[in-house]
Order: C-alpha cells, then sequence, then structure tokens
C-alpha cells in the first residue's frame, strides 16, 4: 500500500498568502484610502463627543432650572465678562419699542385746510347762494350754513378773516384725527412731531399726547383763542365760526413709520447691554438655595462659550483607530487570504464601521438627554458582525470585526470596562450562534438565543457599572429592540450583497445544493451516467471537506455541477455508455482522436459557460474549471504515445500540452478536494469485487499521481489534510460500493 509521510508543517508548495494577495493595485488603493477616511472620520466623531468646559456648564444648566432647589454649589472656574446678548437684545428692543411714534405735518392737507378757508370767506362776502353751496360741499348741513349766512354775512370782512386765520394757525400747530389718538394713547403720552418727512430726529418735537389738538378739540381750541373777541362776536356767531373752521380744517397730522423707525435706530445699543462679571471661584449657584433666573442665565451664557478639548487627544484616537483597524484588517485580509471576494469583504467591513461609528454618535448624541443607566445597549454592535460572519461563512472574521467596533467605541467619551465587556460579550456570542443556523428561518431561533445571552451579558455588566435594578429592565427593553433591529437589518442587506456581488454565502450554497436547476434536470435526462457521477462525487466530497475544515457547502455545490460541461456530448462520456447504441455514430471509435480529446477537454470550458449564465457564484465556477487541473487525458495520451513507440515514422511524439486540459492547478482546498473526490469515484468504479483496502490504495495512487503532476502545488493543503481526505474519500466509497454475499439464485448459476 502507497503511503504518505504525515508532516504537519510541511506544505505541497509555497504559501499562498502575502499582504493583499489576490488584490489589484486599484483595489489596495481603494481599500487604504477608505480605512484612513474610516479612521480620520469616527476618530473625530467620537472626539466631539469629549465635553469641554462650556459643555459641563451645559451640564449644569440642563439640570438647575429657575425657581428649582440646588442640588449642588457650582463655582466660576475663572474671571468670566459675560455679555449676554439675547437678553441685551431684548432689552434694546423693548427700549426702541419705548420710544415714541413719530407724526409728520402733511403740508398738502395743511393747505387744503388753507385753501378751503380761504374760499369759504370769499364766498362769505360775495353772495348766499355761493357761500352755501361752498358750505354745503364741505359738510355742513344746509340750516347750519343758511344761519351762518345770516349771522355772519353783517361782518363779512371781519369774519372771513377770522375764519381764514383761525384755519391757518390750526395747520401750524398741526392737527390730528380723533381715532389716531385713541389708538395710541394707551401705549404712549408722548409723541414727536415732524415738519417735514425730512427732519432729523434731534429737530423733531415731542409732544404730550394728550396737547395735540383733535378735530373733537377744535371748538375749545376756537374758543380759547376768541376770548378776546367775545365783544365783537356773540356766542351764537363764535359757535356758528367753530362750525365752519371745524367743517374747512382737514387733519393733518400722519404717523410716519419711515421716521419712527430712524428714531428707534438711533437709540445706542450700548445703553440696553446685560453684561455679568465673575471672578475665579466666585459661587454662581448655592446648594440648597433656589436657583434664581440670573444665575441660571450665567450658566447658560458660560455653557455658550468656545472652549475645546485639547487637539493632542483627536490624535491619539486617530493613532488608536488606525492601529486597531489595521490589525483588523490584516487579519481580515489573512482569514479571506483564498477568497474572491476579499476586496468586498474589506469594503463591507470598512464602510460598515464607519456606518457604525456614525450610527453610534448619532444614537449618543440624540440620548444624551436621556436617563438611560447604562450607554452599552445604544450601541450598534451587532449587525456588522453577524452581516460579516455570514458574508464570509467565517465566525473568525466577525469575531475579528466585533473587536475591531468595539475598540473604536472605546472611543466614546464615558466608555469603560462594563460597556467594553457587553459589547464583545453580546456580538461574539451572536456569531457564535451561526454554526447552528442552517436555513433563514433560523434567524427567528438565533435571535431568540442572542437574546438570552445578551441580557445575561448586560445584567453582569450593570452590575460592573453599579446600576439600580429598574435601569437594568429599561436598558433590557431598549436591548431587545436593538437586537431586533441589527437582525431586520442582516436580513434585508445580506440577500443585497449575496446578489448583487455574487458572493455564495452558506445560505445561498444550501439553497443552491437543495434546488434542483434546469440544468441538473436537463444533465439527469439527457446524461444520467454523469448526473449519478455528480451526484456521487458531492456526496463522498462534502464529509472530506468537513474533515479538514474546508467548505463543505462550496464543495457538495461545486461537485454538483463540475460536469455540466458534458451535457451537448453526453455519449463521449464512458459513464454514458448506455447512450452510445442509440447513436453508434457518436463514439470514440468512429472519430478522429484529436476531435475526441477535444471534446473531452471542451466540457470543462462548456461547463465554465453553462454555470456563467446559471449565475454560480465565481467560486463554483473555478472548481467546474479546475477540476482536471492542467493534467492530461491520460487515456488518448497513452494511446498516442503507443501509436508513436510502434510506429514513429507514421505517428509524431505526442505533446503533452495538447492532450492537457485548459484549467489550472486548484487554488483552494475545496477545489482539491472537488479533484480528488471526482478522480476516485470514478476510479473506484472499475474496481472488480472492491474491499476497502483497494479503494484506499486506489485513493492513494491517485493522489500520488497528482502530486507528481504538480496538481496540488497550490491548494494550500498540508500532507495531514491529505491524508484526512483520503480517509474520508476511502470511508465513504467503502460504504458506497461494499461486497455484498451471493444469494442462492446467483450461486446455482454459478
Amino acid at each position: 500500500m502507497i503511503k504518505i509521510s504525515d508532516e504537519n508543517s510541511r506544505f505541497l508548495g509555497k504559501a499562498n498568502w502575502n499582504v493583499f494577495s489576490l488584490l489589484k493595485r486599484f483595489d489596495i488603493i481603494t481599500v487604504l484610502s477608505v480605512w484612513l477616511v474610516m479612521c480620520i472620520v469616527c476618530s473625530l466623531l467620537f472626539f466631539s463627543l469629549n465635553k469641554s468646559r462650556s459643555e459641563i456648564y451645559a451640564g449644569y444648566y440642563e439640570k438647575m432650572k429657575p425657581g428649582y432647589i440646588a442640588s449642588e454649589t457650582v463655582h466660576s472656574d475663572s474671571a468670566y465678562y459675560l455679555i449676554d446678548e439675547e437678553a441685551s437684545e431684548e432689552a434694546y428692543l423693548r427700549a426702541q419699542l419705548a420710544v415714541p411714534p413719530v407724526f409728520c405735518l402733511d403740508l398738502v392737507s395743511a393747505y387744503q385746510s388753507i385753501g378751503n378757508a380761504s374760499a369759504l370767506a370769499a364766498d362769505l362776502q360775495k353772495d348766499r347762494d355761493s357761500f352755501l353751496s361752498e358750505a354745503t360741499d364741505l359738510g355742513l348741513s344746509y340750516e347750519t350754513a343758511s344761519q351762518a349766512w345770516n349771522e355772519l354775512s353783517g361782518g363779512a370782512g371781519f369774519f372771513g378773516t377770522l375764519i381764514t386765520q383761525l384755519a391757518q394757525s390750526i395747520s401750524e400747530l398741526g392737527l390730528m384725527d380723533d381715532r389716531t389718538v385713541l389708538e395710541y394713547q394707551d401705549d404712549y403720552n408722548v409723541i414727536y412731531i415732524a415738519r417735514s418727512s425730512q427732519t432729523d430726529a434731534s429737530d423733531m418735537t415731542l409732544t404730550g399726547l394728550s396737547s395735540i389738538l383733535t378735530v373733537s378739540g377744535v371748538d375749545d381750541y376756537i374758543r380759547s383763542r376768541l376770548d378776546y373777541a367775545s365783544d365783537m362776536a356773540s356766542d351764537t356767531q363764535i359757535s356758528l365760526i367753530c362750525e365752519l373752521v371745524r367743517a374747512v380744517c382737514v387733519p393733518d397730522l400722519s404717523y410716519s413709520e419711515i421716521l419712527t423707525e430712524k428714531v428707534r435706530d438711533a437709540l445706542d445699543p450700548a445703553s440696553s447691554q446685560v453684561a455679568y462679571s465673575l471672578v475665579p471661584n466666585e459661587i454662581i449657584v448655592q446648594e440648597n438655595t433656589i436657583i434664581t433666573h440670573e444665575a441660571s442665565r450665567i450658566l447658560f451664557l458660560l455653557s455658550k462659550l468656545e472652549t475645546s478639548v485639547p487637539a493632542l487627544k483627536a490624535v491619539g484616537s486617530i493613532l488608536m483607530l488606525l492601529l486597531v483597524s489595521g490589525g483588523a484588517l490584516l487579519m481580515l485580509d489573512y482569514f479571506c487570504r483564498n477568497s474572491l471576494h476579499k476586496f468586498i469583504f474589506m469594503m463591507v467591513f470598512l464602510c460598515g464601521s464607519i456606518v457604525s461609528d456614525v450610527l453610534a454618535w448619532l444614537v449618543i448624541r440624540l440620548t444624551e438627554r436621556l436617563d438611560i443607566a447604562f450607554s452599552g445597549v445604544l450601541l450598534p454592535v451587532l449587525v456588522l458582525p453577524l452581516l460579516i460572519s455570514q458574508l464570509t461563512s467565517d465566525r473568525k472574521v466577525g469575531v475579528v470585526t466585533a473587536v475591531s467596533l468595539t475598540a473604536s467605541f472605546c472611543l466614546i467619551p464615558g466608555t469603560g470596562v462594563s460597556t467594553v465587556l457587553f459589547c464583545l460579550l453580546s456580538s461574539v456570542s451572536c456569531i457564535m450562534l451561526i454554526r447552528y443556523m442552517v436555513r433563514r428561518t433560523d434567524a427567528v431561533k438565533h435571535w431568540l438565543f442572542t437574546m438570552a445571552l445578551s441580557l445575561v451579558s448586560l445584567f453582569v455588566s450593570m452590575m460592573l457599572a453599579n446600576a439600580s435594578l429598574r435601569g437594568f429592565f429599561v436598558c433590557a427593553e431598549i436591548e431587545l429592540i436593538a437586537i431586533l433591529i441589527a437582525f431586520i437589518a442582516d436580513s434585508a442587506l445580506l440577500p443585497v450583497l449575496e446578489t448583487g456581488f455574487n458572493i455564495p454565502t452558506q445560505f445561498k450554497l444550501r439553497e443552491l445544493a437543495q434546488q434542483k436547476s434546469p440544468v441538473l434536470e436537463r444533465l439527469s435526462q439527457e446524461a444520467p451516467g454523469t448526473y449519478s457521477h455528480s451526484m456521487a462525487v458531492a456526496d463522498i466530497a462534502e464529509p472530506a471537506a468537513r474533515a479538514v475544515g474546508a467548505d463543505a457547502a462550496l464543495v457538495r455545490v461545486g461537485a454538483m455541477y463540475h460536469d455540466i460541461g458534458k451535457i451537448d456530448h453526453a455519449e463521449y462520456f464512458t459513464e454514458n455508455s448506455s447512450l452510445v447504441p442509440s447513436s453508434p455514430e457518436k463514439s470514440h471509435e468512429n472519430i478522429n482522436r484529436n476531435l475526441s480529446v477535444a471534446i473531452i477537454k471542451s466540457h470543462v470550458k462548456l461547463g465554465v459557460e453553462k454555470g456563467r449564465q446559471l449565475g454560480l457564484p465565481q467560486e463554483v465556477l473555478d472548481i467546474i474549471g479546475n477540476h482536471h487541473g492542467n493534467d492530461v487525458v491520460t487515456y488518448f495520451y497513452n494511446e498516442a504515445l503507443k501509436l508513436h513507440q510502434e510506429n514513429p515514422e507514421q505517428y509524431g511524439e505526442p505533446k503533452i500540452e495538447e492532450y492537457a486540459y485548459l484549467g489550472e492547478p486548484p487554488q483552494t482546498p475545496e477545489q482539491a478536494i472537488v479533484m480528488l473526490s471526482d478522480c476516485s469515484e470514478a476510479a473506484c468504479r472499475s474496481i472488480a469485487k472492491p474491499t476497502p483496502n483497494k479503494i484506499e490504495k486506489m485513493i492513494r495512487m491517485i493522489l500520488v499521481k497528482k502530486i507528481v503532476n504538480n496538481q496540488l502545488n497550490l491548494c494550500g493543503m498540508t500532507i495531514t489534510d491529505l491524508n484526512k481526505v483520503v480517509k474520508s474519500l476511502s470511508e465513504s466509497l467503502t460504504g458506497r460500493y461494499h461486497s455484498r454475499i451471493s444469494y442462492p439464485d446467483e450461486v446455482n448459476k454459478k
């Protein structure tokens, strides 16, 4: 029996991991750029959560409201001169509103009043009809106008001049409508009077509102002016003169918004400034005393001062995150060293870290005013580790991500040992439970187990934080909601990334392994031997993959689809020999040897093309393309070599490259396992009276041949791994092709 040395440390070829191997230069630049951006942005975000001196005063201001009893004493840490801009502005606005309104003398109205008086005086000296017409036009009743004519026409010259002089005096003094006085008398006792719209504030006259002449006060004004003429005019005549003057005068004092604003804008803001002066260690609020409005305003003003945390702390945060995330990135690069989606995984890690840190920052900012006993429950620590674990099908990557994310959360001010412990325990326990997820519906069971373990982690962490039992129940409710949101987000994001980048997650591989695709259906009908062989290879390759810790689901799917390229030429392959009698022309005996070789070799390329049409993941396509490596088609190569040796003149020496498959030697353990399983299953079918020893010997011969032909140099498997594969394949094939006793009918025939 052929034996292979068992050396745990010896590889068949060089180790196939270098930093950022399998990545293009552009991908490396992209990863490094996003990594730097992540470290800088996230560090600065968490740095912004550090409380400066002003933020400490802001905390006091939030807690200490006017009218309440102070729970502690607050001192001034330095000398301050605080200007209360808001209070000063309010005081300035109040001072502006206290400035009396400005009323401007309307010259047009004044001239109109004088013109009306002159016209009425002129008509009084003419004839009755003209006077009556002018008086009634001014609004007097006909009876009053007639009485005025009868009483005043005898002294038309004297009374006409008197009416004109009185109207001119009233216009110069200014006349205001009664409704305007009523509108302003509740708010102002005095007003400014400007002779024109161009009058400066210094030239305006400040007049008491009660002394302003109104339409209703014209009679009193006239009577006071006519005291000297009491012996020249009767009371009736004086009353009629009052009626006439009141009719000819038009109110000529109107509110001027422009001049009012001009006066108010001229007010000095400094005169209304509200300021507070503090000395170091001055008591702002005394414990157990009522908090005054002034003390509250001082705390508010102190909270608005521009103070900052030392910039050196920001530099330290960036360096710390660079080290932690850089180490995580290198570990992710190592764990995914053979993955074709390494770049995608790195970008998911980096972008997910940015999103998680931004969400953490937002949550802390939005909830910093809430009284939550333990802030660790608010941190989004589950989604990214859970998502990347399922994407990479590697829980170690999830653990690395959880540690990196928790380390970044350590930059949040106030984060202690209890928070770190909770984040690590809850996220790692969630990741470890992934092993029990077989179907997507198992997410509910996973969620329940994660909840239970997270609550235990929360209880332990809150005990360390010395939190109350009531706080635990509040945090437990928040944690249950956070876990539910995390699982919903994971369930939504995983199919998107899985489909968008065609990543072979365990869920997708199990779906591919369980469903019967149209290609496999067609394979079972048109190439039943190949289909049977493919299913047999899948059955024996899967436990072999588990034996060495390879991706068993990927191996099974790759084995199921590895020979789909044989569909179009099924009759030319030995396992489908039952199809040859129906198509005798389609046998290798009836065609050129070179064409036979081409047909045999082509099934690899055709299989890759059909797999690509089906949308199979690239990892499965690589198994299809490399399941023969670049080994030779042995049967036809040996036939050609035999003909050359028998008749070298007629047959040239065969070239190995013409008989070699066009694939590459397996690059991963999964590809190597499918190759060995494929050859072993086919070879063991030819063993007469198979026994465990014969089967194992056959498999080891195949393994030696593959090693000699350099087909396993790059697969990354040790001799120990290959021995485990051989043992697993031997056990599986022994169970499949075991010998049976002869039945009586068979004995009689013999």
